[in-house]
């Protein structure tokens, strides 16, 4: 008995020390700011004291330096914090710990160099504050596609700056049968790529649920909760969260985000009352007048791939 008070204890303490760090953790937003502005400042003025009529700005640089690396370790802990929660993990997150990580160095270092004057020539002063200026840039941006979703920045930009950027180009595929389309590969797919990856892919996984692939649907998030019962859409999870109130924390997508149209929601219910196959044609299942209207319309607009 004394044993389980014992474990009883040490569990409630760890949810405690849960509970707290994403507490902290949740200032992330709020403090990363901070060493944006004071490095930027400072990579500024350090510019400006290259000319002799602006030679005076110096004196203020160190202390900036030595403040935006103070505000660097905070959003560098409370970012870690952040992480605890397992909503964060990926690539993207991993490069932009490390970038972020690496800005807190480079601005100590950036300190002691101009506090004790060892960078001795203007061309060497100009070169390291463009190396920071592009890792805090980098390391932001980073830090925006996790929040956002990977192609934030880019998604409304004109094709050619979406190619430049690296981002495939987009088209709509119309379906010249929709009766003879493979549901899952045909509609869905397009559907979760277009509003649900960018938080629920092999780049970002909120929650611990990944959404593209199959094996990964079946997996579940960090609940362990399948989030698909086949021929059950009304007792699915995946419905359950896109029908919450849009007030609600656990409604999905969050906000900002761009929500699921009515005929999207019904297209995935239909595909789960139906089995939820990852095989199935649209031909071999039920379809009801109404899905077959929403359906006939991707003939027409066709679904966006990327």
């Amino acid at each position: 008995m004394h044993g389980l008070i014992t474990i009883g204890i040490i569990v409630s303490q760890s949810h405690k020390m849960t509970d707290y760090a994403q507490f902290i953790g949740r200032f992330h937003p709020l403090l990363v700011h901070l060493p944006i502005g004071r490095l930027l400042a400072a990579i500024i003025l350090d510019a400006l004291s290259l000319r002799k009529r602006f030679e005076g700005l110096a004196v203020a640089v160190p202390t900036l330096y030595l403040l935006g690396a103070a505000g660097a370790i905070g959003a560098c802990l409370t970012g870690y914090l952040l992480s605890t929660s397992g909503e964060y993990e990926g690539d993207t997150f991993s490069y932009h710990k490390w970038m972020g990580i690496s800005v807190a160095v480079l601005s100590i270092l950036f300190f002691l160099a101009r506090q004790y004057q060892t960078l001795h020539t203007n061309n060497l002063r100009i070169i390291s504050s463009l190396g920071l200026f592009l890792e805090l840039s980098i390391t932001g941006h980073l830090g925006g596609n996790l929040t956002h979703g990977e192609d934030y920045l880019f998604v409304h930009a004109p094709e050619p700056i979406r190619q430049l950027a690296g981002y495939e180009e987009t088209e709509a595929v119309v379906i010249e049968d929709v009766q003879q389309a493979v549901i899952y590969s045909d509609i869905v797919v397009p559907l979760l790529k277009e509003k649900c990856y960018n938080c629920h892919s092999g780049k970002k996984q909120k929650g611990k649920l990944r959404l593209d692939s199959p094996e990964m649907i079946a997996a579940g998030g960090k609940s362990g909760v399948a989030i698909i019962e086949a021929h059950e859409p009304e007792n699915s999870e995946l419905i359950a969260r896109l029908l919450l109130p849009l007030n609600d924390d656990k409604h999905m997508p969050p906000k900002k985000k761009d929500e699921l149209t009515e005929d999207q929601i019904d297209i995935l219910s239909w595909w789960i009352e139906n089995g939820a196959s990852y095989e199935q044609k649209v031909a071999e299942t039920e379809q009801s007048e109404e899905i077959q209207a929403m359906l006939k319309k991707l003939e027409s607009t066709g679904v966006e791939k990327k």
